[in-house]
């Protein structure tokens, strides 16, 4: 039980700080942000399909490779925009060193002088 409140809690405290980091200039962030959403799409449907491929039933993988195609149109179109760093800004194109890099990005932007979290969101 503890466990799950715990992600839980981190999940809200994680969703709070993107806000907070996109409020800070929405016209630019917010876009960025759901464009990135090309990028996971592409990837998990990548991950499906290598995982799958050999033991779903055909006409699954048919359908799922004909929207695997339209993905990689909207990906080409979208990777250009994003560079995956990791935490040492380093360019080594591991999305998962990019996740890690945004959280620091994002926890540091969160962060106010004192050390203290600053997650109000002002109308």
């Amino acid at each position: 039980m503890i466990h799950q409140a715990s992600s839980h809690v981190r999940l809200f405290s994680e969703s709070l700080i993107t806000l907070k980091y996109i409020s800070l200039d929405p016209n630019t962030r917010s876009n960025l942000f759901w464009g990135y959403s090309e990028i996971e799409a592409y990837k998990i449907t990548s991950a499906m399909l290598g995982w799958e491929k050999d033991t779903a039933k055909e006409v699954h993988v048919k359908k799922v490779e004909a929207l695997f195609q339209t993905m990689k149109e909207k990906y080409k179109e979208a990777s250009p925009v994003y560079t995956f760093v990791d935490k040492n800004n380093r360019n080594n194109g591991s999305l998962i060193g990019a996740i890690k890099a945004l959280r620091i990005k994002l926890l540091n932007a969160a962060l106010n002088s004192n050390g203290y979290m600053s997650l109000y969101i002002s109308k």
